[in-house]
């Protein structure tokens, strides 16, 4: 039910990731290479999505890591003020792991992307009522917590 999102989702992504101008930080769980293989650290989602992931490896403003200290060094080398989450799962994954946005918000000011997030523990059906119930989502949280979202479009370094 959730390929066809998860699809589109990555391509805008990917999109984003490939603006030159663009710093981009792709997390994903503690995962790691060895050998050229991704190793399973026992998470549901055990690597980047595979054209992500090769385009984050070609781009020169970019970094693939899950070790905060690492980000948090890459961000101010790079002088990064802003940071704009975008990803699965909304709510979930997004606001709550280590370089989540409730982790990230005491040292930069964070957006939601609103078209690049998705609610995978959505209890709807239809591609048009998950979409709205992840809009639902954003909307209500970013009233609680001030948090605002833009969407890929607007966003410029």
């Amino acid at each position: 039910r959730f390929e066809n999102l998860l699809e589109q989702l990555m391509l805008k992504q990917l999109d984003f990731i490939k603006r030159e101008d663009s710093i981009v930080v792709l997390a994903c769980h503690q995962t790691f290479k060895e050998d050229d293989i991704w190793k399973d650290m026992g998470h549901s989602w055990k690597a980047p999505h595979d054209v992500l992931y090769d385009a984050m490896i070609e781009k020169k403003n970019g970094l693939v890591s899950w070790d905060k200290d690492e980000i948090m060094k890459f961000l101010r080398l790079h002088d990064v003020t802003d940071l704009y989450f975008a990803g699965v799962s909304f709510p979930g994954c997004v606001q709550h792991r280590e370089v989540g946005i409730n982790n990230m918000k005491h040292d930069f000011f964070c957006h939601i992307i609103a078209d690049g997030v998705l609610n995978m523990i959505s209890q709807v059906y239809t591609e048009f009522d998950i979409l709205h119930d992840t809009y639902r989502e954003i909307a209500t949280w970013s009233e609680e917590t001030g948090i605002k979202s833009k969407y890929f479009r607007d966003i410029r370094n």
